[in-house]
This record gives structure tokens, sequence and C-alpha cells, in this order.
């Protein structure tokens, strides 16, 4: 008998092996897809931007052999994506289909051609129109040049939706209309470090943007002189250890152990609502003091602990939480130990039994 199949439709889908940079939203794609693959269910992936097609730990990648760049290169790859899918729902038959929000007009056509149900992964707002500012909807009436509306509207639902917070699911579900909705974490592979701080040295956090609360960061490094405050992450302004203040630096782009192990305390100090926060979770298993912000899905990271949430608005809310920090440092190191035993509900395998509990409730087989 065939294993049942299901295809997914993702914007980018990199292989385990890609060295580039990869978004949290991308590799949780994988995680999951792959995952799949090892219980026993055939996957397939068509994706505009991939490191090469084939097959990958299981997962058949299907994409164009060609990315372009540009705005008339870019409705040919749109084009050239469409071929693939059409050519895809042609010539093979899924049980079920899951995909992005940015490939929702597409894989709502393939669904409805298998006549099968379509689960819709929901990381983001950019298709819920009333949620974005003019900026953005700039942006979208731009993209929409050479792609398909991808709204999510009360005409064109998904079966069952997929969120990566109770926060995403709360706020967004209303807009779903009669779509059941699910809460799917990042997957984390944890590793937990049993890490003990004593005196606060250095302070650390990801994003160098006002969104990500750069700006918040900057502030408390002028506050604090004797810690070292390093931001990590892309930037196309600074390259790697620049130095951004006598106690302020740029850490660059780098990998799990530069970020989290020479950190103390690592700030999540967002001033937008972030649907999730995967890298609190990740400093809490390394063993760091985690504070985040009171945006979004952030409170849901440190199980709304008030102790390590913080007014995002407030830059003198900050400086006290620091200063208690800093006097009472090995007080939150264990309270951030005890919090890293939450951590595992956010596993790989705590994950996947979700899904996998999803997939069977919506996957119509076709023998």
């Amino acid at each position: 008998m065939a294993k049942p199949r299901i295809l997914a439709l993702f914007p980018s889908y990199h292989s385990s092996d890609y060295r580039g940079s990869v978004g949290g939203g991308e590799i949780s794609n994988r995680i999951l897809m792959e995952g799949l693959v090892n219980r026993g269910w055939a996957v397939d992936v068509l994706t505009m931007n991939h490191d090469k097609n084939g097959s990958f730990h299981g997962v058949e990648v299907i994409s164009p052999e060609i990315n372009r760049n540009g705005m008339l290169a870019k409705i040919r790859s749109y084009q050239d994506y469409k071929q693939v899918c059409q050519d895809y729902s042609k010539k093979n038959k899924s049980d079920l289909v899951l995909c992005a929000t940015s490939a929702f007009y597409l894989a709502r056509k393939i669904a409805n051609q298998h006549k099968v149900k379509l689960g819709l992964f929901v990381r983001a707002y950019e298709n819920f129109s009333m949620f974005l500012d003019k900026k953005q909807r700039l942006k979208n009436i731009i993209k929409s040049v050479y792609s398909d509306s991808n709204y999510v509207g009360e005409n064109k639902l998904a079966d069952f939706f997929i969120y990566n917070s109770l926060f995403m699911k709360d706020k967004l579900s209303p807009f779903a209309y009669a779509a059941s909705a699910h809460v799917i974490y990042p997957p984390l592979n944890i590793i937990k470090k049993n890490k003990k701080v004593g005196k606060i040295r250095k302070v650390h956090m990801v994003g160098m943007s006002y969104d990500k609360g750069f700006s918040t960061f900057s502030e408390l490094s002028q506050y604090f002189p004797e810690i070292d405050f390093v931001a990590f992450g892309k930037s196309s302004k600074y390259s790697k250890a620049t130095r951004l203040g006598s106690n302020l630096y740029y850490g660059g782009w780098c990998s799990v152990d530069e970020l989290f192990n020479p950190a103390d305390v690592f700030l999540v100090p967002s001033t937008w609502e972030e649907p999730f926060g995967r890298v609190a979770i990740e400093a809490l298993s390394n063993g760091c003091i985690v504070v985040v912000s009171n945006k979004g899905g952030l409170p849901e990271t440190v199980d709304n602990n008030v102790q390590l949430i913080v007014d995002s608005d407030s830059a003198v809310a900050w400086k006290d939480k620091l200063h208690d920090i800093i006097d009472n440092a090995e007080y939150y190191s264990f309270l951030c130990r005890e919090m890293s035993g939450l951590v595992e509900k956010y596993s790989v395998e705590r994950q996947l039994d979700k899904l996998e509990s999803i997939v069977k409730e919506n996957v119509i087989s076709h023998g």
C-alpha cells in the first residue's frame, strides 16, 4: 500500500546542507517535513527558492531550476513556479496539501483539483490585510504585480490553520472564519545546559532594528558601562566585531554557541508584536537569564512569568529590571534554570506528535 502523500508549498526550502542565512519559519518547515518522512509519510515540497532539487532526508524538493532577481525576472520566476505546480498537479495525486501564506493561492487551487484538504501555516501577519500598515500594503501591491493574491479572507478559506503561538491563534482566528485552528510551536532540538550565572558580565540580543528593540539595548549599555552589550544578526551597515560604543558591540551573524555560551543575560526587547520568540526559548535552554518584552507571543516563551517580562515602551522599566538582575543574579539564574524545564514542550518530538495528529485527522487517501 502506498504511503499517504503530503504536498507542501513553501516560498523557500533549503536543505540542511545549505550554509547561507535561513529564517526561523523555513527551519521549522524543514524539521517538520523531515520528521513526517521519518514517521512514514511521503512528502513533496514545491518551492521557488532552494539550494538544489532532489530528495533530502526523504523529502522530495521540486522547484524551477533558475532563481531570478529584478521585477521582470520575478514575474518570469513566478510563472515558472506556477508551471511547476501545474505539472505536478497533473502527474501526481496528493492526500493533503500544506502551505505557507505566501503560497496560499496556488495551494488552494491544487487542493481543489485533488479534492483534498488544505492546511495553512500562519507565522506572520503578511497576508491578513487588516493588520498591515501603509508600507506593508504598498509592498504587497508591488508583489501582486508578479504573483497572485494570497490574502486570507472569507472567500478563500483553508480547511485548517496552524499557528505558531497561542497569541497568533487568538489574534487571527476571528478572521479565519469557520476553519479549525491549531498551534504548533517552532520545533527545537532541546539541549539543556545547566549554566549558573553569578555575576553579570555580558548581555546579548539578536537584531539591529528599532522593531527588535535595539535602541533600548543601546540605551541600556550607557546605563551599565561595566557590562558588555553585544547585538547579533544580519547587518549591511556593520562588519562583525564592530565597536558601536564604549561597551556596545555588533557581533555579526554567528553560531549558536557564540550567541548563547558567553551570555549571562539574553534580552528580547522587541517593540512590535512578535508572532513568537524562538530565540528566547533557545536562550533559556542554553542557561541564560532571559527577559522579554510584553509584545506579541514573547510572554509565552517565558511561561508568562511577570518577573521575566518588561513593558517594551518603558526604558525605565528595562533599566530597573537589569539593575534587579545584577543585584540578584543567582536568583534569576535559578528562576530561568527552573523555567528551562518547561522548554520540553517545544521539542521536535512534541511538535511532530501534534502535527501528525492533525494530518491524520485531515488526510484523504487516494490509495
